[in-house]
C-alpha cells in the first residue's frame, strides 16, 4: 500500500477517535445532569411528603435509601459507565460502528468511510495493490473528515440541562418560602432512625431563660405564647440543686401571658414550663455575689494658699464640693467577695486606681474640673459591683479678684505738689499675691508720648485680708516723671490673686487720666467754681429780702388780727422751712469756700496772704447762721398759737432786729468776697506773667541748644537727618512760642476783666491797672511773640533769642509791677481799717464813760421822779451815737474779715438794752432802766474788749507784713537766711558727690525731700521779706528773682532732677542774696541820713500835737473813770485800752 493510502487512512482512524470521546463526554455531562435534576425532584418530593405527614422513622428509613439506591444507580449508569469509556477503561464504539452511525448521518458519505476501513483491514479481492491505493483514494475523495466531530452536536446535553435547572428552582423556591419547615424536613429524613414529636400548634417565649443573678436579688420569668390553641394554664418545674424532687409552681397569667418571680434567691436552680403533653426545655439560674461599698468615708483638704481647714464629709457622703487643687482623700470600707482591683472613674473615662488591703480601698485625687466619679470594684473571680453610685464633684474656681479705683478721678488735674494719692478698694476670695501701679505719658508737650507702661509695686495692706482699701502716695518726681502744663499722664492699677494651683489670675482697673493742666486752665476753673460761689450768695441775699417781705405782711397782718387761725399758723411754718432752707445753703456755701481754698492751696494759684484772706472769709461765712433767727420765729410761732399780743410784739421785736443783722452778715461777706476776688485775681495775673517769663527763659536756653548744635554741624558736613532734626526742634519751639502767645493774650483779656470787677472794690488801684494795662498795649506783645515764632521756623536763631530775653525781662517786670500793686492795695487798705478801728474804739469808750454817768444820776432818783423823762432824752442820744458806731463797724467789717460775729451781736444788745431804758425811763420806772443800762454798759465794755483785741491783731498783722521791720533788722534777716542757704548748698554737693554715678537710694531720696523742705522754708521767708513797703525798685525785683528760683531748686529736688545746672542755680542764688544784702545795707545807710532830716521836719505841724493832745485827754478820762469806781471788768477793759494808746505813741 502506497504512502498516500497509509495517510488517508490514519487521518479517518484519528477523526474516528476523536469523535468517539466527543460521543462518551457528551453521554456524561448528559448523565450527570440527569442524575442531579432527578435527585432534587425526589429529595423535594420527600421533604414535602414528610413535613406534610411527620413520617414515622421506619416509613423514613424505606424512603430515604430507597432515595440513596436510585441515586446510585443512576450515577452507575449514567455517570460512571460512560467515563470509563472515555477514560478508556470500556470499550466504546468501534470503528466500523461510528462508520455506519457516520453513514447513516451523513448521506453524501454512505458506505464510502466504512468500504475505505475493510479495504484497509484486509476484506478486499486479490487486486493488485495499485488498484487497491487507487479503489482508496477513490473512496476518500468524498469523505469529509471535519463533518465527523457533528456527529455529537451536545443537543441531549441542552436538553437535560433544561430539566436539571427547573429541578433546582424549584427546590430552592421551596428553601425560601419555607425555610423552617424544608429544614426540619430534611433534618428528620437525615436522622431515620430518631423519633420526632410533631410540634405543638403553639409555642411560648420564656425570659429570662438561663440567667446569673446576685443572691438575694429576685428573678422574674416571663412566658409569652404565640400561636393557636394555647391552654389556659402553664405550671413551672423547679429544680433546685441538692433536692432530688422537683416542685411544681403555676405560672400567673398576666397581660402579656404567664409570669411567675423567683424572690430572695439564694441558690442555684432549674426550670422549665410544662402542661398537658408539652414540656420545654431546662433553662439554669445561677447564684454569685457582687462587691459592694459597705461604708465610704471623704477628707477634703484644700491648697495651702487657701488656708482653708481640711474638712471630713459624713459618712456615706461622696457629693464633693471644694475650691480646685483641693486634696481628696478617699476610704471604702468593701463587703462581697475578696476584691481585686478598686478605680475611682470618672465621667471623662480616665480612672484612678486604689489600694486594697483587707478589703478596704484607699486612695486620693485632686480636684481639677466639675464632673462626676463612681467607685468600680472587680472580685477576684471577676465579678463587678452592678450600677454603682454615680457622685458629684463641683469644683470651685478660684474667682478673679477684682478692683476698684476710689481715687483719683478720671481726668483729674494734677497739682503742683507733684503726689498723686491712689485709693483703691481690692477684692478676691482667697488673698493677693501683688499689687503694681502702670503709667506711661500719654501726651507730652515736649517730646513724644509713650508707647509703653513702666510699674512700680504698690504696697498692699494685708495679702490675707480679703475685702480691702489700699491708699499709696505715688510722689512723681521718684520714678522720673516731671509733667509740665499739657502733660498727659495714664494709668491703671493692677492686682493679682494668690493662686498656686491654676496659677495667678489678675484684673487691671479702668484707665484713669491725670492732666497737668496750664495755668489759664486752672484759673478758669478757679473762676467758675467763684462765679457759682457768688450766685449762690447773690440768691441767699434774694431768699433772706423774700423773707424779710413775707415777715413783713405777717406782722402787718398780726397787727391787723392778732386771732390765730389756720393761714396765720401755715404762714410761719412756711417761713420756719424756708429759713431753714436758707441756713442750709449758707452751710454749703461755706463748703464752697472751703473747696476753692483747697484748689487754690493745691495748685498754688494765690500768694499766701491772699489765701488767709480766703481762710477769713470762711470763717466770716460760717457766722452768717445764728440760732437767734430761729428762735425769734418759733417764739413768734408759739406766741401766734397761744395768741399772746405780748409775747408776739417781743417775739416780732426780736426777728426784726435778727433778720436785720442776718441780711447785714450776708452784705458783708459778698462784700468781703468780691474784694477777695479781685486781690485774687492780681495774684492770678502776677502767677501768669510769672510763668510766661519763665517760659521765654526756657525757650531762650532750648534755643540756644539749638543754636550750638547748629554751630557743630556747621563745621562738618551736616547731614540730612540732622538737618530734619534741627529744623523739627526749631519747629516744636515755634510752636510752643505760639501757645505762650495764646496764653499772653488770655492773660490781656483777664486784665479786662479785672479792671471791671476793681470798680466795685474802693481799695483796688483802678489807676495803676490802667497804666499797666495801657502800656502792655503799646508794646504789642503778642505781635512781638508771633515774629518770635516766625525767627523760630526760619532758623533766625540770633535775633530769636534777643527778642525772648527782651520779653522775659518784660513779663518779669510786669510781674513785679502786679505784686507792688497788691502790696500797695492791702496796705493802704489795712491803714484805712486801723485808722477807723482806732476811732470807733474811742468813741464807744466815751459813750460807755457818758453812759455810767448817766446810769449814776437816774440810780440816785426815787422810783417816779419826773427828771426822769428828761434823762430819756439823754439815754436817746448816747443810743443815737451808738448806733452811728454801729453804721461805720458794719462798714468797716465789709473790709474786716477778722471781725467777728459777736461785735455785731454786743452792738445789738446794747442798743436793745438802751431802747428799753428810754422806755423804763418814759414811764418813770427808775430801778428797771438802771437795769437795762447797766447792762447796756457791760455790752459796750464788751465791744470795746473785742475791739481792742481786733486792733492788735490788726497791727500784729501789719507787722508780720514787713511794716514793723527797720532796715537793719532785714539786712541782719537776709544775714542768716543766707548763712543757711550756704549750708544748705554745702550739704546738697556733698551728697552729689557721694552719689555721683549711682541710682537714687531710699536714703538719698529722703534726704532730697528734706533739703526741699528746707529751701522752701527759706522761699517762704524771703517772700515775706519782700512785703516791706520800704523795698522798691531794683532791690525788690532781686529778691523776687531769687525766690523763683528758690522755688525752681524745690521742684528739681522734688522731681529728683539732681543735675549740674541745678547746682549752679543754687550759686546764682546764694550770690544774689550776698548782693542784695549788700544794697539793703547801702540803702539802710541812705535812708538813715534822710530820716533824720524828715523826721526834725515833721514833728513841727499842728496836727500831730493834737492828736497827743487828744491822748493825753482819753488817758485823764481814763483816770477819771478809774477812779469813779467802775466793775473790775470795765476796769481791765480800760487798762487794757491804755497800755494799747501807749504801745501806740512808743
Amino acid at each position: 500500500m502506497s504512502e498516500l493510502s497509509l495517510q488517508i487512512i490514519q487521518s479517518i482512524l484519528g477523526e474516528l477517535g476523536r469523535t468517539r470521546r466527543r460521543l462518551a463526554t457528551a453521554r456524561v455531562v448528559h448523565g450527570l445532569i440527569v442524575v442531579v435534576a432527578l435527585v432534587a425532584i425526589a429529595w423535594t418530593g420527600l421533604t414535602i411528603l414528610e413535613s406534610r405527614l411527620w413520617l414515622s422513622s421506619q416509613v423514613r428509613g424505606i424512603l430515604v435509601w430507597s432515595f440513596a439506591g436510585a441515586t446510585v444507580l443512576g450515577l452507575l449508569f449514567l455517570v460512571l459507565y460512560p467515563a470509563a469509556q472515555l477514560s478508556g477503561i470500556l470499550p466504546g464504539p468501534s470503528n466500523e460502528e461510528l462508520a455506519r452511525r457516520i453513514g447513516r448521518r451523513f448521506s453524501s458519505v454512505s458506505d464510502r468511510v466504512l468500504s475505505v476501513l475493510s479495504l484497509y483491514g484486509g476484506r478486499h479481492s486479490s487486486a493488485e495493490q495499485g488498484m487497491l491505493d487507487g479503489a482508496i483514494q477513490s473512496l476518500s475523495a468524498g469523505i469529509d473528515t471535519k463533518t465527523f466531530s457533528t456527529l455529537e452536536d451536545f443537543s441531549r446535553v441542552k436538553q437535560s440541562s433544561k430539566l436539571g435547572a427547573g429541578a433546582l428552582v424549584f427546590a430552592v423556591l421551596l428553601f425560601t418560602l419555607a425555610p423552617t419547615s424544608y429544614l426540619g424536613a430534611s433534618k428528620r429524613l437525615l436522622s431515620p432512625k430518631t423519633e420526632y414529636t410533631r410540634p405543638l400548634p403553639f409555642s411560648f417565649s420564656i425570659t429570662p431563660g438561663s440567667t446569673r443573678v446576685v443572691k438575694g436579688s429576685s428573678v422574674p420569668v416571663q412566658i409569652i405564647p404565640a400561636g393557636n390553641d394555647v391552654p389556659e394554664s402553664i405550671q413551672l418545674e423547679v429544680a433546685y440543686d441538692g433536692e432530688k424532687v422537683s416542685r411544681i409552681l403555676e405560672a400567673a397569667p398576666t397581660a402579656a401571658g404567664f409570669g411567675h418571680t423567683f424572690v430572695n434567691v439564694r441558690n442555684d436552680f432549674r426550670y422549665r414550663i410544662v402542661g398537658g403533653a408539652f414540656s420545654s426545655e431546662w433553662f439554669t439560674v445561677s447564684t454569685f455575689e457582687r462587691p459592694v461599698v459597705r461604708q465610704l468615708s471623704i477628707r477634703l483638704t484644700p491648697p495651702a494658699y487657701s488656708r482653708r481647714p481640711r474638712v471630713d464629709l459624713g459618712s456615706n457622703v461622696g457629693d464633693i464640693s471644694g475650691l480646685r487643687g483641693t486634696r481628696v482623700s478617699v476610704e471604702a470600707a468593701i463587703a462581697g467577695p475578696p476584691i481585686e482591683s478598686v478605680h475611682l472613674v470618672f465621667d471623662d473615662s480616665t480612672s484612678v486606681p486604689l489600694n486594697v488591703a483587707a478589703q478596704v480601698a484607699t486612695g486620693q485625687f485632686i480636684i481639677s474640673r466639675s464632673g462626676s466619679y463612681r467607685i468600680a470594684l472587680l472580685s477576684e473571680t471577676g465579678v463587678q459591683n452592678a450600677d454603682p453610685i454615680e457622685y458629684r464633684i463641683d469644683a470651685r474656681p478660684d474667682e478673679i479678684p477684682s478692683i476698684l479705683i476710689l481715687a483719683p478721678d478720671d481726668n483729674t488735674v494734677l497739682s503742683e505738689s507733684g503726689t498723686v494719692d491712689i485709693v483703691g478698694r481690692i477684692i478676691d476670695d482667697f488673698g493677693f499675691s501683688r499689687l503694681a501701679l502702670f503709667y506711661r505719658y500719654s501726651q507730652r508737650r515736649f517730646g513724644e508720648a509713650s508707647e509703653t507702661f513702666e510699674s512700680i509695686d504698690l504696697e498692699v495692706g494685708s495679702v490675707v485680708e480679703l475685702d480691702q482699701v489700699f491708699q499709696n502716695t505715688w510722689v512723681l518726681g521718684e520714678h522720673g516723671l516731671a509733667p509740665v502744663p499739657g502733660d498727659e499722664i495714664e494709668l491703671f492699677v493692677q492686682v493679682w490673686d494668690n493662686d498656686s494651683y491654676s496659677g495667678t489670675k489678675s484684673t487691671r482697673s479702668n484707665l484713669i487720666k491725670l492732666r497737668y493742666p496750664s495755668l489759664s486752665e486752672q484759673y478758669e476753673s478757679l473762676g467758675e467754681s467763684q462765679e457759682n460761689a457768688e450766685t449762690d450768695l447773690t440768691d441767699l441775699l434774694d431768699d433772706a429780702e423774700d423773707v424779710r417781705k413775707r415777715f413783713e405782711e405777717l406782722r402787718d397782718e398780726l397787727r391787723k388780727n392778732p386771732d390765730s387761725d389756720w393761714q396765720n399758723n401755715r404762714e410761719m411754718e412756711q417761713l420756719l422751712d424756708q429759713q431753714e432752707r436758707i441756713e442750709d445753703r449758707v452751710d454749703e456755701f461755706s463748703g464752697e469756700i472751703d473747696d476753692l481754698i483747697q484748689q487754690m492751696e493745691d495748685n498754688g494759684l494765690v500768694s499766701e496772704e491772699t489765701l488767709d484772706m480766703y481762710e477769713e472769709l470762711k470763717k466770716v461765712s460760717e457766722e452768717i447762721n445764728s440760732p437767734e433767727l430761729m428762735d425769734a420765729l418759733e417764739q413768734l410761732q408759739d406766741a401766734i398759737e397761744q395768741m399772746s399780743l405780748d409775747q408776739m410784739q417781743d417775739a416780732i421785736e426780736k426777728f426784726e432786729f435778727s433778720e436785720d443783722q442776718y441780711r447785714q452778715r450776708l452784705e458783708r461777706t459778698l462784700d468781703l468776697f468780691k474784694q477777695f476776688k479781685t486781690q485774687q485775681s492780681i495774684d492770678e495775673v502776677e502767677k501768669r506773667a510769672e510763668e510766661l517769663a519763665k517760659t521765654e527763659e526756657s525757650l531762650q536756653e532750648k534755643t540756644e541748644q539749638v543754636e550750638n548744635e547748629m554751630d557743630a554741624s556747621q563745621d562738618g558736613e551736616a547731614s540730612a537727618e540732622q538737618q530734619e532734626k534741627t529744623q523739627k526742634d526749631l519747629d516744636q519751639l515755634a510752636a510752643e512760642q505760639e501757645r505762650a502767645k495764646k496764653e499772653l493774650e488770655s492773660l490781656l483779656d483777664r486784665l479786662e476783666e479785672i479792671k471791671e470787677e476793681m470798680k466795685d472794690v474802693k481799695s483796688a488801684p483802678q489807676g495803676e491797672m490802667q497804666q499797666m494795662t495801657d502800656q502792655l498795649e503799646q508794646e504789642n506783645m503778642p505781635q512781638k511773640m508771633q515774629e518770635n515764632a516766625d525767627q523760630l521756623r526760619d532758623q533766625q536763631t540770633q535775633p530769636a533769642q534777643q527778642g525772648q530775653q527782651q520779653m522775659q525781662q518784660q513779663f518779669n517786670q510786669m510781674q513785679q509791677d502786679l505784686s507792688q500793686m497788691q502790696q500797695s492795695m492791702m496796705g493802704s487798705q489795712m491803714s484805712i481799717n486801723l485808722q477807723g478801728l482806732r476811732r470807733s474804739l474811742e468813741d464807744i469808750l466815751v459813750l460807755s464813760g457818758q453812759q455810767e454817768n448817766l446810769r449814776t444820776q437816774v440810780e440816785r432818783l426815787v422810783g417816779d421822779s419826773n427828771l426822769l423823762r428828761g434823762y430819756a432824752q439823754q439815754q436817746l442820744e448816747i443810743s443815737e451815737g451808738l448806733s452811728t458806731v454801729s453804721d461805720s463797724l458794719q462798714k468797716m467789717a465789709r473790709e474786716i474779715p477778722q471781725m467777728s460775729r459777736e461785735v455785731q451781736v454786743q452792738t445789738g444788745e446794747a442798743l436793745r438794752e438802751m431802747g428799753s431804758a428810754i422806755s423804763a425811763m418814759s414811764d418813770r420806772i427808775a430801778r428797771r432802766a438802771t437795769g437795762h443800762q447797766k447792762s447796756s454798759m457791760m455790752h459796750m465794755n464788751e465791744l470795746a474788749v473785742l475791739l481792742s483785741d481786733l486792733l492788735s491783731q490788726m497791727m500784729n498783722q501789719q507787722s508780720g507784713m514787713g511794716g514793723g521791720q527797720s532796715m537793719e533788722q532785714m539786712v541782719e534777716q537776709l544775714q542768716n537766711m543766707a548763712g543757711q542757704q550756704q549750708k544748705l548748698n554745702e550739704q546738697l554737693q556733698e551728697m552729689l558727690n557721694d552719689a555721683q554715678g549711682q541710682r537714687l537710694t531710699g536714703d538719698v531720696q529722703s534726704r532730697l525731700n528734706q533739703l526741699a523742705q528746707q529751701q522752701e522754708e527759706l522761699r517762704k521767708q524771703l517772700k515775706q521779706l519782700s512785703r516791706n513797703p520800704d523795698l522798691r525798685g531794683k532791690l525788690l525785683g532781686d529778691l523776687n528773682k531769687i525766690a523763683e528760683q528758690m522755688l525752681e531748686s524745690v521742684d528739681d529736688l522734688q522731681r529728683r532732677r539732681t543735675n549740674r545746672n541745678m547746682v549752679d542755680r543754687q550759686k546764682q542764688i546764694l550770690t544774689r542774696m550776698l548782693e542784695a544784702t549788700k544794697s539793703m545795707q547801702e540803702r539802710g545807710r541812705e535812708n538813715k541820713r534822710e530820716s533824720e532830716t524828715g523826721r526834725d521836719l515833721d514833728r513841727v505841724g499842728p496836727d500831730a500835737l493834737k492828736e497827743i493832745e487828744t491822748a493825753d485827754q482819753l488817758r485823764r478820762d481814763l483816770i477819771r473813770a478809774m477812779e469813779a469806781g467802775y466793775s473790775p471788768d470795765y476796769e481791765a477793759l480800760i487798762k487794757k485800752y491804755f497800755q494799747l494808746l501807749e504801745q501806740e505813741q512808743n
